[in-house]
């Protein structure tokens, strides 16, 4: 310890040796490699799943569940499930336990196959394909929230919040733009119960022939001196006033879909 004690004797050498650990830990510190805002993943996985048209009933059955049952069966170490089921949507929260990083990358990829294979055998063709997304720092809470408001919530103001949407995508370092709050418009169709009697409809039919009208339909493809091209016809137009011109075979001959129900526009209501 004779070296020890000639150092702490020696207060000049102790002090600038002191000094010294200080300067070298400062520029260490200010090297140090370090984010602003570092991305944090928490092991749990959503899955998303849009079933236009259904009630949460019909979701939790034809949705829901079988997403459930195949996660729960085939994928390991997971932590907890927990769903949520609505009108149209489905919401599925996978929690997986404390696990490396590449065991997580793993059953990410079992669960995105599983989650596949159950929507292309189990699930209603009416169903949308299922979206995963881990949540993470960077995608879970947001960097910047834009507030924007309007004294009518009509076609113009939505019209607005799309265009800024897109400028603001356009910024360097945007990852995703979420929406929230604006309320998306229904078309609403509104029948005559007397005139469909007196034709002999059933509002059954009536659904079943907008259902039919109102989707896009592949029609093969052409070929020509040009090339070869893909043909669709598309019938998803919103637009009420073409959707009174489609025709709707009866009894009594054709009738225009304009002359038993009423189209119109009205915002969607605000659901919990």
């Amino acid at each position: 310890m004779n070296w020890l004690e000639r150092f702490l004797a020696n207060h000049v050498l102790a002090n600038l040796t002191f000094c010294l650990i200080l300067v070298i830990g400062s520029i260490s510190y200010l090297q140090m490699p370090r984010a602003k805002d570092p991305e944090i993943n928490f092991n749990w996985i959503s899955i998303i799943t849009f079933f236009p048209g259904a009630a949460a009933e019909d979701v939790e059955k034809r949705i829901t569940d079988p997403i459930e049952d195949a996660l729960r069966s085939s994928i390991k170490d997971i932590k907890f499930v927990s769903s949520t089921s609505r009108e149209g949507v489905s919401n599925i929260l996978v929690r997986f336990n404390q696990i490396s990083k590449d065991e997580f990358d793993s059953h990410l990829t079992d669960l995105r196959r599983e989650v596949q294979n159950t929507y292309s055998i189990e699930l209603p063709e009416e169903s949308e394909d299922p979206v995963v997304y881990e949540i993470t720092t960077s995608n879970a809470f947001p960097s910047a929230t834009v507030v924007i408001t309007s004294a009518g919530d009509d076609e113009n103001f939505r019209r607005q919040i799309r265009n800024i949407k897109k400028d603001l995508e356009r910024v360097k370092g945007v990852d995703r733009i979420n929406e929230l709050g604006l309320a998306d418009p229904e078309l609403h169709i509104t029948f005559n119960p007397e005139r469909l009697e007196g034709l002999g409809i059933t509002p059954g039919d009536l659904s079943d022939t907008v259902r039919a009208y109102f989707r896009d339909v592949s029609a093969g493809d052409i070929r020509t001196d040009d090339g070869q091209w893909i043909v669709r016809i598309e019938g998803t137009s919103t637009d009420p006033g073409s959707l009174a011109e489609y025709p709707v075979t009866t009894a009594h001959g054709i009738v225009l879909l304009g002359n038993l129900a009423e189209f119109f526009f009205k915002d969607k209501e605000a659901t919990e």
